[in-house]
């Protein structure tokens, strides 16, 4: 499971509950996140293209993000995700502060 926390303005903690202690972390604000037309998986990368954590991503269910303070939020698509991502003000979707609505088709 991978958790999507936001702890600062476009600066967001990645944690990958994957049952091994410490679990990984990545806390950046380059990153880059997509998905494959008619895919329910997520990938998240670098700006050089190396995967962060799975190469194969992560299915859209096994994806929890939490906003500053707020509780797990859970979604069952893609589209839902980054929304809510962009709502946030998660920087793989904004270009110099502002938002690049496009990202949103998997085209990042």
């Amino acid at each position: 499971m991978l958790e999507i926390r936001k702890i600062g303005n476009k600066i967001f903690k990645h944690v990958w509950v994957n049952g091994v202690e410490p679990s990984p972390i990545w806390i950046g604000s380059d990153l880059y996140i997509d998905t494959e037309i008619n895919s329910d998986f997520i990938t998240i990368s670098k700006p050089n293209g190396a995967s962060v954590f799975l190469r194969g991503g992560f299915s859209v269910t096994d994806i929890r993000v939490f906003n500053v303070g707020g509780s797990a939020e859970y979604f069952n698509t893609p589209e839902l995700l980054f929304a809510r991502l962009i709502t946030l003000g998660y920087p793989a979707f904004t270009e110099d502060g502002d938002f690049d609505i496009s990202s949103i088709d998997g085209n990042t």
